[in-house]
């Protein structure tokens, strides 16, 4: 365990934002096979975020967050 900026306890065996996480050939759940996931937020409390780098989306960003227009 180590202390982190914020003064909590972290895993250094888990994994943190900025992460990348390749699934093993052996998972068989449909929605993670073969899949890439850049781990863009973790908090052990809260959960995870990630966003899946190679898969094609049916809309662009902007469509699901408008907020995204800028960027």
């Amino acid at each position: 365990m180590r202390l982190n900026e914020q003064g909590h306890f972290f895993d250094e065996s888990m994994p943190g934002a900025g992460t990348i996480l390749v699934a093993h050939p052996s998972m068989h759940d449909p929605n993670f096979a073969r899949t890439v996931v850049f781990l863009t937020v973790h908090n052990p409390a809260q959960g995870s975020l990630g966003v899946v780098v190679n898969r094609s989306l049916e809309k662009t960003l902007v469509e699901y967050d408008p907020e995204l227009t800028d960027s």
